[in-house]
């Protein structure tokens, strides 16, 4: 997630009129799906604290569906396209970036 913040941010800040305008627009594109996430860990942490008949249940049940329903649940998290980062104001501060150590 943080390389994506990073990626909208980036050509946010390429685009944008002023600094305030481009963390506005970045909040406004990014909200819906950092909130999803949210609520997908959250509900992934709930589901980890139940008591020792449910924790037993899920065990024995989860190897079973786990396959089928995995990749379901979370493609929306592994298949999100951000496009392409805006290309460098100054060609050559991409082909000599600074030393940083």
């Amino acid at each position: 997630m943080a390389i994506e913040d990073a990626v909208v941010l980036a050509r946010e800040l390429h685009s944008g009129d002023s600094i305030a305008a481009a963390l506005a627009s970045y909040d406004a594109l990014r909200s819906k799906r950092l909130g999803k996430m949210a609520r997908a860990a959250a509900s992934n942490r709930d589901a980890k604290t139940a008591g020792p008949v449910a924790a037993r249940l899920r065990s024995l049940v989860m190897p079973l569906i786990f396959s089928r329903v995995y990749p379901r649940a979370t493609g929306w998290l592994y298949d999100y396209d951000l496009g392409a980062l805006p290309a460098p104001l100054h060609p050559a501060a991409a082909q000599n970036p600074p030393d940083v150590l």
